[in-house]
Order: structure tokens, then sequence, then C-alpha cells
């Protein structure tokens, strides 16, 4: 078995140097990047027990809240502006944001554990794509709303069912989003675009 093992450690090691070497080429193909996806996404979930897939759902929701917060608190735009190879610690994030450098570690490790950012060092941070990404503009927004809108109305999802026996939400306006905020989603988007 564990020769089996570090057979299956060589090849996924050979696999991800060879789509490190290829990343612009043959996977600027959408067809081809999401069948590659999904094979990894097998295998991931092949090797992976059980108890380590729940962790991942466990902190899912967690991911997103704790990018929304280095969003806000300019954590991810002092990560995106530092050097790419030795990155920024968490105690320099926290003196130039004001923020707890505790804070800043805990946080900023699940980001990484997340790929979100990479750790570099102890409670040390760089940029990846992940962090160019989600520093611009559109990125940004886009992490917030789906923050604010998304999060807030999956979380309230068990309540809304069980409310309404377990059926399928009733056409507009009874929907889990009206329920949640009080108004329809795309009402509320005209009212606020």
């Amino acid at each position: 078995m564990a020769s089996q093992s570090s057979r299956l450690l060589e090849l996924l090691i050979s696999a991800t140097n060879l789509a490190n070497e290829s990343q612009h080429q043959s996977l600027d193909d959408p067809a081809t990047r999401h069948k590659l996806a999904d094979a990894a996404n097998i295998l991931l979930r092949t090797i992976q027990s059980p108890v380590d897939r729940a962790w991942l759902v466990f902190h899912q929701p967690h991911h997103l809240s704790t990018l929304r917060v280095a969003l806000d608190a300019g954590w991810l735009t002092l990560v995106a502006e530092a050097d790419g190879t030795h990155g920024i610690t968490a105690r320099d994030i926290a003196e130039k944001t004001n923020t707890d450098a505790y804070l800043v570690a805990r946080l900023m490790r699940l980001l990484a554990a997340g790929g979100s950012v990479r750790e570099v060092g102890p409670n040390t941070y760089a940029t990846n794509e992940m962090v160019q990404l989600f520093v611009t503009p559109g990125w940004s927004a886009g992490v917030r709303h789906a923050a604010d809108e998304y999060s807030i109305t999956s979380a309230h999802m068990p309540n809304y069912f069980a409310k309404n026996g377990y059926r399928e939400p009733a056409p507009h306006p009874n929907t889990i989003y009206s329920h949640v905020h009080g108004t329809p989603a795309f009402e509320l988007m005209m009212q606020q675009p």
C-alpha cells in the first residue's frame, strides 16, 4: 500500500508540474479546463476521507465571510501590493490597517488554506492570481454582494423550507430571497442597482 501511495504522489506531482507548465496554453480552452478540473475533483474526493470532505463543507461559508473581512479591512490590497516572493507579515498588515495581528493571522490562514492567498512563511502572506482578481473593483464588489446576499439567503434556507413544509418555493414573490430580505431579488436590484 505504501508503494502505491508513493507512486500516486509521484504521479500527482508530475501532473501538477505539467499543469503549471501548460497553464497558459492548453488550459485556455474552457472545455478542456472543465474536464481536467472535474477529473481532479473526482481524484480529490477519492483520496479524501469523508471527514476531510466534511471539514471542507463546514469551512466554505467561513471562507467567503473571511474574504469579505480581508477586503473590507484592506488586508488583501496590502498583500497584492507586497513583494510577491517575500510577502507581508500579519503584524505588518495589522499595523498598516490598525487591526489586531492575531486576528489577521487567524483569518489569513483560513484564506491561505482555501487558496485565496499564499502563505510563504509563518504568518506571512503573498499575492497570487486569486488575490489579484479579488482586489479588482468588479470582483471585490462581487465578493461583497455574494457575502451580503447569497450567504445570508442560504443560511436561512433550512428555516424557509421548514416553515413552508419542504415544498418547492412558490412563484415570485414567495422565494427564499424574499423571505430573508423582505423584497424579491429583482425588485431590490431595480431599487439598488
